[in-house]
């Protein structure tokens, strides 16, 4: 009767633990799930690739065009080789109702350019766009001059009203933002980098080779706290005040 007693014990125990490993399974499901879902769906741009379709199955051809069918949360994957041309320039994910994106290359700033070719800036962003993402480009040949009157600040990317982006392991030169005129109050301002009371993290950047009327590398203006991590700036070039910040 003790050697039943003791059989049928341990035949409870290991139910209870099978139906404990099936649901510890079954949680580990729909915590893998929600990540994929957080991560969002990726969005391919190739310098051979056509402005039709998703850009999931085949890859498009500009960023603009890829961003226009990404869902928040999605990741805009850029291919080797340079990226040219008015698609991928004068970006602004938050006033296309896109949140929290990833904007990345897909073989790092060393082989992944997009060239402005001084038709303006990258990017725009702020609190509509969330914690937008940028990693692993290099970003050449920004210019203010090309901005409309009143926004001429910022040729590589601009931060603005409680922007969260998040910036990692780019490089941004060649920028422009000089000018004959000046304007105090932000105008011709932040060769590379523009923040106006922003909240951003800024890690592992290369800024190099920009020039503007006041901060060429950088150019901070009103409640700013946005931090800058392991960074290097070289060469930028202040034609009024401030070279680097």
């Amino acid at each position: 009767a003790q050697a039943n007693g003791s059989r049928s014990a341990a035949t409870k125990s290991s139910r209870k633990d099978s139906l404990e490993m099936r649901m510890a399974c079954r949680w580990l499901v729909v915590a893998v799930s929600i990540a994929a879902l957080a991560r969002g769906e990726v969005r391919y741009v190739e310098t051979s690739g056509l402005d039709s379709g998703a850009c999931n199955a085949a890859p498009c051809a500009s960023l603009r065009y890829a961003i226009s069918q990404a869902t928040s949360g999605d990741i805009v994957e850029l291919g080797p080789g340079k990226h040219t041309g008015s698609g991928n320039c004068n970006l602004d994910p938050g006033a296309a109702g896109k949140v929290g994106l990833t904007i990345r290359g897909r073989e790092g700033r060393d082989g992944t350019v997009v060239d402005l070719g001084q038709q303006g800036r990258f990017l725009r962003l702020d609190e509509t766009a969330g914690e937008t993402r940028v990693e692993d480009l290099t970003v050449i040949n920004g210019f203010c001059l090309a901005l409309p009157s009143g926004s001429r600040y910022g040729a590589g990317i601009a931060m603005e009203i409680n922007s969260t982006a998040r910036l990692a392991r780019l490089a941004l030169s060649g920028m422009d933002c000089s000018s004959s005129e000046i304007i105090f109050g932000g105008e011709y301002s932040g060769g590379a980098l523009f923040l106006r009371s922003a909240r951003a993290l800024i890690s592992d950047v290369l800024v190099s080779g920009n020039r503007a009327n006041h901060g060429a590398g950088v150019a901070c203006w009103g409640e700013e706290s946005s931090r800058f991590e392991d960074s290097v700036f070289d060469h930028n070039e202040g034609t009024e005040w401030a070279g680097t910040i």
